[in-house]
């Protein structure tokens, strides 16, 4: 068998253009993949996938080919090259393998890009070993042109079921598979999402994307789809029972209302963001508490209620921001005594109150009786330090006592 010099020309230009095909195809698996053991899993199947071409020729004798199979890929080019050998080579059949084996090697090499460019947005691997995620949009399209794609598709699958039906050919079996599959695909990938909705996409086990723009859409059919509502949500805590900065037992509570911003985070970093959001948030809850007392004449729970409102809610969203949670308000619903010290607490706060008042009473008295000596002065009525002494003393049980002072007329002198 000798070969001319266009024939070879021919087999080293499909020779190159395989290779570009499968070396587009490797750059793409290598820069999907997260490690190299993961990427030389994919590589095992891409080599036995190559050689099915061989096999294929081993009964093409059996099958009854056509030139638009020089369209398959890898196929065409085990077509070709066999074509050539042989001498029976057309230049259309060339022209099919050469055009479609660069269309495959581009589409492979745009998705080699199109994985390198995700890079910007994977994960990256914290101290302890965990994988952060972050979100970033899903590639797309709008579900109407799936569904335009989805009629053409139906179209060919009619015509080559019709074709198959009527005419018993090959030919129209190589059409009918394709273009049930495609059908099938195209199906799988149209989805809707709901206002204030967010749809997470995993494909093999990798998240690919999150799409939250509300309608109709078209992605990724093999992709697992995971819906997260980007609602806002009430949690309110059960009455918890925590010792407050002075010691005394009080139960507490309090309402957080959160949103998701992020929802990789939401469903990768975390089992259940909802259980996490709850278990954090009484983890909070008790430790603010357990820095406060109860009622004080400074910061306190009760006195202070906006400001401990405010540290609240810092300190949620310090604690949830793993789980892309963000906190909108958080305030305290329910505040009190232990029940088993509540009366206690109760006389003593009455105490407290009482003193309190004495205090102010007493205060506004001194101040009564200071202005009444310094208006008998200006008037010109000067007294000696022992009538100060008696009419001070006077006042005072006058203004202080709780019950209406008795008037008492003296018919001597103090100095009698």
């Amino acid at each position: 068998m000798s070969l001319d010099g266009g024939s070879f020309l021919a087999l080293f230009l499909t020779a190159f253009l395989l290779a570009l095909f499968m070396g587009a195809v490797m750059v793409a698996l290598g820069l999907y993949a997260r490690s190299f053991k993961e990427a030389q899993s994919y590589m095992a199947p891409l080599q036995l996938l190559a050689l099915l071409p061989l096999l294929f020729l081993q009964f093409r004798g059996f099958l009854e080919l056509t030139t638009w199979h020089h369209l398959l890929p890898l196929f065409n080019v085990a077509l070709l090259m066999d074509a050539l050998l042989k001498g029976s080579a057309t230049p259309l059949q060339a022209g099919l393998t050469w055009a479609s084996t660069l269309a495959y090697a581009a589409l492979a090499l745009g998705l080699a890009v199109w994985a390198s460019g995700g890079k910007r947005w994977c994960s990256e691997t914290r101290g302890t070993g965990m994988r952060e995620v972050k979100e970033f949009p899903a590639w797309r399209v709008s579900g109407f042109w799936g569904l335009l794609l989805l009629l053409l598709g139906l179209l060919w699958l009619l015509w080559a079921g019709a074709g198959l039906f009527r005419e018993k050919e090959l030919f129209y079996l190589w059409h009918l598979g394709p273009a049930l599959l495609v059908c099938l695909l195209l199906l799988a990938g149209l989805f809707t999402v709901q206002p204030n909705e967010a749809v997470a996409l995993v494909f093999l086990g990798r998240y690919v994307g999150s799409v939250r723009e509300e309608g109709f859409h078209l992605a990724n059919p093999l992709a697992q789809r995971k819906r997260v509502s980007l609602r806002v949500h009430n949690f309110t805590s059960d009455k918890l029972k925590v010792n407050d900065a002075h010691g005394n037992p009080i139960e507490i509570a309090a309402v957080v209302v959160f949103r998701v911003v992020d929802t990789a985070k939401a469903l990768f970093q975390v089992e259940n963001y909802q259980a996490f959001v709850a278990i954090q948030s009484e983890a909070a809850i008790r430790a603010l508490a357990s820095r406060y007392p109860y009622d004080a004449e400074g910061k306190s729970l009760r006195g202070s209620p906006e400001e401990v409102a405010e540290e609240l809610k810092a300190e949620l969203e310090e604690r949830l921001k793993v789980a892309g949670v963000e906190v909108l308000e958080a305030r305290l619903t329910h505040l009190a005594y232990a029940p088993e010290v509540a009366q206690a607490m109760l006389r003593r706060q009455q105490a407290l109150a009482v003193v309190a008042a004495r205090r102010l009473i007493v205060e506004a008295a001194v101040g009564m009786v200071r202005e009444a000596l310094s208006g008998l002065e200006e008037a010109g009525l000067s007294l000696d330090e022992e009538r100060k002494a008696a009419m001070v003393n006077n006042l005072m049980v006058a203004l202080v006592s709780e019950a209406q002072a008795q008037p008492v007329v003296n018919v001597g002198t103090l100095y009698a």
